[in-house]
């Protein structure tokens, strides 16, 4: 099967989803969700045609991702979930890493700063138990954004491209997340998360495909 139409397989699994879990079809999400990142972590196992440990690191980061999928269908399994994920950016760091080392850029830095900053003084007196878990994880995906950001910044290829638009995408799918489950419920939150989440990690899947590095050879 070509990459385009896995990649509308995947938007179909997707969108059924979000059709099944907005008409209480429980069951059905339950198998649909995990069943949308599976189908993103096969994208590096059957079209990156390399061996490399940026791909590995990007496989194992989207199987977190999965674990974090799964937790995440049972509200008292939350805490399990956040730490799944923030295991599966810890991942998607180090592997980021791997492309042109860790990268520092300071304006990025303070404009991601000062974006959590706000969010979190805009949340945290709703966060109740969880305050210490999302600081953890906020500072994780920041992380993972800012290394995303500066890769573009440094060198802006295809890959790079592909990386700084799945991280600004994740932050997306986490605020939109935690407004809706700490503050407000938003209209067509099911839908913004879901579509901003998994073009997110499709997009880091497909990453894999157009990774190169300077010092290849010694990374494979």
């Amino acid at each position: 099967m070509g990459l385009k139409y896995f990649i509308a397989l995947i938007i179909i699994a997707v969108g059924s989803y979000i059709y099944a879990s907005n008409k209480a079809l429980t069951t059905l999400a339950i198998i649909l969700k995990p069943l949308a990142t599976l189908l993103v972590i096969l994208i590096p196992l059957i079209y990156s045609k390399t061996q490399t440990k940026y791909k590995t690191h990007i496989i194992f980061g989207l199987i977190f991702c999965l674990i974090g999928d799964v937790l995440l269908l049972f509200n008292s399994m939350f805490i399990f979930g956040l730490i799944a994920f923030l295991i599966g950016h810890l991942i998607f760091i180090k592997g980021f890493i791997l492309k042109e080392g860790f990268l520092v850029n300071y304006k990025s830095l303070a404009i991601l700063i000062l974006y959590a900053c706000g969010f979190f003084w805009f949340i945290k007196n709703d966060l109740g138990d969880l305050l210490i878990p999302v600081i953890f994880y906020m500072t994780c995906i920041l992380l993972m954004a800012w290394q995303g950001i500066n890769l573009f910044l440094s060198k802006s290829d295809y890959f790079s491209k592909l990386i700084i638009i799945a991280v600004c995408l994740f932050v997306l799918s986490d605020t939109i997340l935690a407004i809706n489950k700490f503050k407000n419920t938003l209209p067509f939150a099911n839908e913004l998360i879901g579509i901003t989440y998994w073009s997110a990690i499709t997009l880091i899947g497909l990453s894999t495909t157009h990774f190169t590095h300077r010092n290849a050879r010694n990374r494979t």
